[in-house]
Formats: C-alpha cells, sequence, structure tokens
C-alpha cells in the first residue's frame, strides 16, 4: 500500500514490479494521472521517485 505524492490518495496495488540493483521497485499509477515508483530494500521503504515534465525523475520523498 502507498500514497500517490501528489494528491495523496493510498494505491492499494502496484502497477507492476521489478528488481533494480539491491531496490525492489513498485511501480504505481494514481488516478491523478501521475506514475511513481516506490523503492524499498527488503521490506524496508527507502524513497519514492516522481516523473515531472521536463525534469525526468526527481526525489519525491
Amino acid at each position: 500500500m502507498s500514497k500517490c505524492p501528489v494528491c495523496g490518495k493510498v494505491i492499494q496495488k502496484e502497477s507492476k514490479s521489478w528488481k533494480y540493483g539491491k531496490f525492489d521497485v513498485k511501480g504505481h499509477v494514481c488516478g491523478c494521472g501521475v506514475a511513481f515508483w516506490d523503492y524499498y530494500i527488503g521490506d524496508k521503504f527507502k524513497f519514492t521517485l516522481i516523473k515531472k515534465q521536463g525534469k525526468g525523475f526527481i526525489k519525491a520523498r
């Protein structure tokens, strides 16, 4: 379960998940149209990346 970094809506299920180096990444798409990725090491949350138009991916939290 994750929260959208823009509108705060709770997202129950990830759109996709994959392994990136030591991270487990869970991709989400919110109803407000924002795509974001949560990065975990094991079960511990580390950070979120969000795509900003014209800037690529930036750290959201």
